[in-house]
């Protein structure tokens, strides 16, 4: 099962050529030893994701890996990815599975990783489909909220990811989706816990969430657009274009379009068919973006004869970096 989730990640990349970093691999890594020179960061060392997720029956503590890296200083103060492996940087590979859209600053997270990778490197990502869990009846993220989020300097998830979170949550997972099932409409998190994770983010605690709620072709529009904007805000910084690619896995679901949809449709407010529809629309989870020019950023469904049915993870558990 693990190497046909690496495989669906990775695609054509060939993980022996130079060294891999994977993002929050929690205890589930995309990348093994076995595979490749890989090295591990998270917020924070083993220790703490044992202890963070004890009694959580979806983790299971032993199979959580040493982490070679982690952002959380002892004085209790969070370093940037960059800044936390750049005695061991660069790779050639970088590799986040459901990490994007927990990092408070999408920007500085994403240029953290062209800082880490080599002049030619390639940033692997596998990002939920909002339609397809417990974000299902979240807004999504938009253009305004990611840039403002990078000029705050958000370094935790914000007062309006952590709400928006809390209070929109649903039980909602993959296999419900799949099978065609309406999402519920009760809120999976109770008031008085919405307020107790409010009053942890104003003391200063990192409350992890999902900040960027997102769809395959939504979160191509979003990065089309913060290239359009130009160096502030530009995912890429310099002055020279760096010629790393991005492959995304649209985890969860596919799109029901086999082509993107026009501007303005922000990856749409509803859920495509059940499978056996999308599947006959030949496109998969799976879709590439490809930005090495730098001028846009496309996407293209790829098919699939793999079971999607079993390829979805319901809910994401790592804890994940904050980094701007």
């Amino acid at each position: 099962m693990r190497a046909a989730r690496r495989a669906r990640i990775v695609g054509g990349a060939d993980l022996r050529q130079g060294r891999c970093l994977e993002i929050g691999p929690l205890a589930n890594p995309v990348v093994s030893p076995e595979v490749a020179d890989v090295r591990y960061v998270d917020v924070v060392d083993r220790f703490g994701l044992v202890a963070h997720y004890a009694g959580d029956p979806a983790v299971d503590p032993d199979a959580i890996p040493e982490q070679h890296f982690w952002l959380t200083r002892p004085d209790g103060t969070v370093s940037t990815l960059a800044e936390a492996v750049a005695a061991d940087a660069p790779y050639q590979h970088v590799v986040a599975s459901h990490v994007i859209e927990h990092v408070p600053d999408m920007i500085g997270w994403l240029r953290d990783v062209a800082e880490v990778l080599t002049w030619d490197g390639v940033l692997l990502l596998a990002v939920p489909d909002r339609r397809y869990c417990f974000d299902v009846h979240r807004t999504p993220a938009t253009v305004g909220q990611v840039v403002q989020a990078h000029l705050d300097g958000d370094r935790t998830p914000s007062v309006r990811a952590v709400l928006d979170h809390f209070m929109r949550a649903v039980e909602f997972g993959a296999d419900q989706a799949w099978a065609g099932e309406s999402p519920p409409t009760q809120p999976a998190h109770p008031l008085d816990d919405v307020r107790r994770h409010l009053a942890r983010q104003q003391a200063g605690e990192y409350v992890d969430c999902h900040v960027w709620p997102l769809t395959p072709h939504g979160f191509a529009d979003l990065l089309d657009d913060l290239l359009a904007l130009g160096s502030s805000t530009s995912p890429s910084s310099g002055s020279a274009p760096r010629a790393w690619g991005t492959r995304v896995l649209c985890d969860a679901a596919p799109d029901r379009p086999a082509t993107r949809p026009g501007r303005g449709h922000r990856g749409g407010a509803s859920r495509p068919a059940p499978p056996q529809t999308a599947a006959a629309a030949g496109s998969s989870a799976c879709a590439m973006l490809d930005s090495r020019d730098h001028t846009s950023a496309r996407v293209r469904p790829e098919p699939t004869n793999a079971n999607q049915n079993g390829a979805a993870s319901p809910h994401c558990s790592a804890i994940t970096p904050p980094i701007t």
